[in-house]
Protein backbone atom coordinates (compact mmCIF):
# COMPACT_ATOMS: atom_id res chain seq x y z
CA UNK A 1 0.00 0.00 0.00
CA UNK A 2 1.35 3.38 -0.93
CA UNK A 3 1.82 6.30 1.41
CA UNK A 4 -1.13 8.18 -0.04
CA UNK A 5 -3.40 5.15 0.49
CA UNK A 6 -2.32 4.84 4.11
CA UNK A 7 -2.92 8.56 4.57
CA UNK A 8 -6.51 8.30 3.26
CA UNK A 9 -7.20 5.30 5.54
CA UNK A 10 -6.01 7.22 8.60
CA UNK A 11 -8.02 10.29 7.55
CA UNK A 12 -11.13 8.13 7.13
CA UNK A 13 -10.57 6.66 10.60
CA UNK A 14 -10.22 10.10 12.21
CA UNK A 15 -13.38 11.41 10.51
CA UNK A 16 -15.30 8.30 11.55
CA UNK A 17 -14.29 8.80 15.17
CA UNK A 18 -15.31 12.47 15.04
CA UNK A 19 -18.71 11.64 13.57
CA UNK A 20 -19.24 8.90 16.19
CA UNK A 21 -18.41 11.38 18.99
CA UNK A 22 -20.83 13.96 17.56
CA UNK A 23 -23.61 11.36 17.29
CA UNK A 24 -23.08 10.25 20.89
CA UNK A 25 -23.12 13.90 22.07
CA UNK A 26 -26.44 14.53 20.30
CA UNK A 27 -27.91 11.35 21.73
CA UNK A 28 -26.87 12.19 25.29
CA UNK A 29 -28.16 15.80 25.16
CA UNK A 30 -31.20 15.24 22.96
CA UNK A 31 -34.17 17.42 24.24
CA UNK A 32 -37.57 15.91 24.83
CA UNK A 33 -39.66 16.73 21.71
CA UNK A 34 -42.84 15.09 23.06
CA UNK A 35 -45.90 16.53 24.86
CA UNK A 36 -45.20 14.65 28.08
CA UNK A 37 -45.37 16.72 31.28
CA UNK A 38 -42.25 17.07 33.39
CA UNK A 39 -41.48 14.61 36.18
CA UNK A 40 -39.37 15.63 39.16
CA UNK A 41 -36.46 17.74 37.97
CA UNK A 42 -37.03 16.75 34.34
CA UNK A 43 -38.49 19.59 32.24
CA UNK A 44 -41.67 19.03 30.23
CA UNK A 45 -41.53 18.18 26.55
CA UNK A 46 -41.11 20.93 23.93
CA UNK A 47 -44.63 20.37 22.63
CA UNK A 48 -46.34 21.07 25.99
CA UNK A 49 -46.34 24.97 25.76
CA UNK A 50 -47.14 24.80 22.04
CA UNK A 51 -50.13 22.55 22.72
CA UNK A 52 -51.37 24.91 25.48
CA UNK A 53 -51.11 27.91 23.08
CA UNK A 54 -52.95 25.94 20.39
CA UNK A 55 -55.78 25.09 22.81
CA UNK A 56 -56.11 28.81 23.77
CA UNK A 57 -56.34 29.79 20.11
CA UNK A 58 -59.07 27.19 19.59
CA UNK A 59 -61.07 28.81 22.38
CA UNK A 60 -60.81 32.24 20.69
CA UNK A 61 -61.58 30.96 17.22
CA UNK A 62 -65.32 30.94 17.76
CA UNK A 63 -65.37 34.62 18.80
CA UNK A 64 -63.14 35.62 15.87
CA UNK A 65 -65.23 33.64 13.44
CA UNK A 66 -68.44 35.26 14.68
CA UNK A 67 -66.93 38.75 14.33
CA UNK A 68 -65.67 38.00 10.81
CA UNK A 69 -69.04 36.55 9.81
CA UNK A 70 -70.85 39.67 11.05
CA UNK A 71 -68.51 41.99 9.14
CA UNK A 72 -68.73 39.81 6.04
CA UNK A 73 -72.52 39.82 6.11
CA UNK A 74 -72.55 43.61 6.57
CA UNK A 75 -70.22 44.02 3.61
CA UNK A 76 -72.39 41.81 1.43
CA UNK A 77 -75.48 43.78 2.43
CA UNK A 78 -73.79 47.11 1.56
CA UNK A 79 -72.54 45.78 -1.76
CA UNK A 80 -76.03 44.53 -2.58
CA UNK A 81 -77.46 47.98 -1.72
CA UNK A 82 -74.90 49.70 -3.93
CA UNK A 83 -75.98 47.56 -6.85
CA UNK A 84 -79.52 48.90 -6.54
CA UNK A 85 -78.31 52.50 -6.94
CA UNK A 86 -75.97 51.83 -9.86
CA UNK A 87 -78.31 53.46 -12.37
CA UNK A 88 -78.37 56.69 -10.32
CA UNK A 89 -74.57 56.75 -10.08
CA UNK A 90 -74.24 56.04 -13.81
CA UNK A 91 -76.47 59.02 -14.58
CA UNK A 92 -74.40 61.24 -12.30
CA UNK A 93 -71.18 60.03 -13.90
CA UNK A 94 -72.51 60.94 -17.36
CA UNK A 95 -72.97 64.51 -16.15
CA UNK A 96 -69.20 64.74 -15.68
CA UNK A 97 -68.53 64.27 -19.37
CA UNK A 98 -71.29 66.05 -21.32
CA UNK A 99 -71.22 66.52 -25.07
CA UNK A 100 -69.45 69.58 -26.43
CA UNK A 101 -72.69 71.45 -27.05
CA UNK A 102 -74.47 70.18 -23.96
CA UNK A 103 -75.09 72.46 -21.02
CA UNK A 104 -72.81 71.86 -18.08
CA UNK A 105 -74.72 70.31 -15.20
CA UNK A 106 -74.01 70.14 -11.52
CA UNK A 107 -73.33 66.71 -10.09
CA UNK A 108 -75.55 66.22 -7.05
CA UNK A 109 -74.15 64.92 -3.79
CA UNK A 110 -77.65 63.85 -2.65
CA UNK A 111 -77.10 60.14 -3.27
CA UNK A 112 -79.93 57.66 -2.55
CA UNK A 113 -77.68 55.80 -0.11
CA UNK A 114 -76.20 58.96 1.43
CA UNK A 115 -77.18 57.87 4.96
CA UNK A 116 -75.08 54.71 4.86
CA UNK A 117 -71.84 54.91 6.92
CA UNK A 118 -69.62 54.19 3.92
CA UNK A 119 -71.24 56.83 1.70
CA UNK A 120 -71.14 59.44 4.46
CA UNK A 121 -67.41 58.81 5.00
CA UNK A 122 -66.72 58.99 1.25
CA UNK A 123 -68.65 62.28 1.00
CA UNK A 124 -66.64 63.84 3.82
CA UNK A 125 -63.32 62.85 2.27
CA UNK A 126 -64.29 63.74 -1.32
CA UNK A 127 -63.14 67.01 -2.97
CA UNK A 128 -65.69 69.70 -2.25
CA UNK A 129 -66.72 68.20 1.08
CA UNK A 130 -69.97 66.73 -0.26
CA UNK A 131 -71.04 69.90 -2.08
CA UNK A 132 -72.42 69.81 -5.60
CA UNK A 133 -69.66 69.47 -8.20
CA UNK A 134 -69.56 70.76 -11.76
CA UNK A 135 -68.90 68.68 -14.82
CA UNK A 136 -65.37 67.84 -15.91
CA UNK A 137 -65.39 70.38 -18.76
CA UNK A 138 -66.30 73.16 -16.34
CA UNK A 139 -63.21 72.49 -14.26
CA UNK A 140 -61.06 72.23 -17.38
CA UNK A 141 -62.33 75.65 -18.46
CA UNK A 142 -61.74 77.10 -15.00
CA UNK A 143 -58.22 75.70 -15.02
CA UNK A 144 -57.57 77.23 -18.47
CA UNK A 145 -58.92 80.60 -17.32
CA UNK A 146 -56.79 80.49 -14.18
CA UNK A 147 -53.72 79.54 -16.21
CA UNK A 148 -54.33 82.43 -18.63
CA UNK A 149 -54.79 84.84 -15.74
CA UNK A 150 -51.66 83.53 -14.11
CA UNK A 151 -49.76 83.97 -17.38
CA UNK A 152 -50.95 87.59 -17.64
CA UNK A 153 -49.93 88.25 -14.06
CA UNK A 154 -46.50 86.75 -14.69
CA UNK A 155 -46.02 88.91 -17.79
CA UNK A 156 -47.16 91.98 -15.86
CA UNK A 157 -44.81 91.09 -13.01
CA UNK A 158 -41.92 90.64 -15.47
CA UNK A 159 -42.65 94.05 -16.99
CA UNK A 160 -42.82 95.66 -13.54
CA UNK A 161 -39.51 94.04 -12.57
CA UNK A 162 -37.89 95.36 -15.77
CA UNK A 163 -39.35 98.82 -15.12
CA UNK A 164 -38.04 98.73 -11.56
CA UNK A 165 -34.60 97.69 -12.83
CA UNK A 166 -34.57 100.53 -15.37
CA UNK A 167 -35.68 103.08 -12.78
CA UNK A 168 -33.05 101.81 -10.37
CA UNK A 169 -30.45 102.20 -13.10
CA UNK A 170 -31.58 105.77 -13.71
CA UNK A 171 -31.46 106.45 -9.99
CA UNK A 172 -28.05 104.98 -9.12
CA UNK A 173 -26.51 105.24 -12.59
CA UNK A 174 -24.70 102.81 -14.86
CA UNK A 175 -20.98 103.28 -15.42
CA UNK A 176 -20.96 101.06 -18.52
CA UNK A 177 -23.59 103.24 -20.23
CA UNK A 178 -22.05 106.50 -19.03
CA UNK A 179 -25.10 107.32 -16.94
CA UNK A 180 -24.15 108.95 -13.64
CA UNK A 181 -27.65 108.57 -12.20
CA UNK A 182 -30.06 110.98 -10.59
CA UNK A 183 -28.39 110.69 -7.20
CA UNK A 184 -25.03 111.82 -8.58
CA UNK A 185 -26.72 114.57 -10.58
CA UNK A 186 -28.52 115.82 -7.47
CA UNK A 187 -25.16 115.83 -5.69
CA UNK A 188 -23.64 117.86 -8.53
CA UNK A 189 -26.51 120.35 -8.43
CA UNK A 190 -26.06 120.71 -4.69
CA UNK A 191 -22.39 121.46 -5.21
CA UNK A 192 -23.30 124.04 -7.87
CA UNK A 193 -25.88 125.59 -5.60
CA UNK A 194 -23.36 125.82 -2.79
CA UNK A 195 -20.91 127.47 -5.20
CA UNK A 196 -23.55 129.99 -6.23
CA UNK A 197 -24.34 130.71 -2.59
CA UNK A 198 -20.64 131.19 -1.85
CA UNK A 199 -20.23 133.45 -4.89
CA UNK A 200 -23.29 135.43 -3.87
CA UNK A 201 -21.75 135.91 -0.45
CA UNK A 202 -18.57 137.26 -2.06
CA UNK A 203 -20.59 139.61 -4.25
CA UNK A 204 -22.53 140.84 -1.24
CA UNK A 205 -19.26 141.58 0.50
CA UNK A 206 -17.93 143.49 -2.53
CA UNK A 207 -21.19 145.44 -2.83
CA UNK A 208 -21.00 146.46 0.83
CA UNK A 209 -17.39 147.53 0.41
CA UNK A 210 -18.28 149.49 -2.73
CA UNK A 211 -21.16 151.26 -1.02
CA UNK A 212 -18.93 152.06 1.95
CA UNK A 213 -16.19 153.50 -0.28
CA UNK A 214 -18.78 155.47 -2.28
CA UNK A 215 -20.11 156.96 0.92
CA UNK A 216 -16.58 157.93 1.98
CA UNK A 217 -15.96 159.58 -1.39
CA UNK A 218 -19.23 161.55 -1.18
CA UNK A 219 -18.34 162.69 2.32
CA UNK A 220 -14.88 163.81 1.17
CA UNK A 221 -16.42 165.57 -1.82
CA UNK A 222 -18.77 167.45 0.48
CA UNK A 223 -15.84 168.44 2.70
CA UNK A 224 -13.86 169.65 -0.31
CA UNK A 225 -16.80 171.68 -1.59
CA UNK A 226 -17.24 173.14 1.87
CA UNK A 227 -13.57 174.11 2.02
CA UNK A 228 -13.76 175.66 -1.46
CA UNK A 229 -16.73 177.76 -0.45
CA UNK A 230 -14.87 178.88 2.65
CA UNK A 231 -11.85 179.75 0.51
CA UNK A 232 -14.01 181.75 -1.89
CA UNK A 233 -15.50 183.70 0.99
CA UNK A 234 -12.03 184.35 2.41
CA UNK A 235 -10.60 185.59 -0.92
CA UNK A 236 -13.54 187.82 -1.57
CA UNK A 237 -13.45 189.25 1.92
CA UNK A 238 -9.69 189.75 2.28
CA UNK A 239 -8.53 190.34 -1.25
CA UNK A 240 -11.76 191.33 -3.02
CA UNK A 241 -11.21 188.53 -5.42
CA UNK A 242 -14.18 186.82 -6.92
CA UNK A 243 -13.08 183.22 -7.42
CA UNK A 244 -16.08 182.43 -9.55
CA UNK A 245 -15.25 185.30 -11.97
CA UNK A 246 -11.62 184.31 -12.12
CA UNK A 247 -12.58 180.77 -12.87
CA UNK A 248 -14.58 181.91 -15.89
Amino acid sequence: MTFIGKLFVMLNLVLSMLMAGAAFSLYSTNPDMTDKPGKGDAPPGKLVPLKAEFDELLKQMALIENSWASAHNSLLAQEEARGKYRAWYDAEMKKLYPATTAKIQEVSSDAPDKDSPVTMKDAEEAPGGGKNLLAYDAYVKQLKDNQDQNDKLRKSLTAKIKEDTDLTGELVGDADKGNRGLRHRIGDERVKRQGIVDEQGIEDGLRVNTEFESELIRNRLQLINKRLNELKVYLKKRHSVDADEKGR
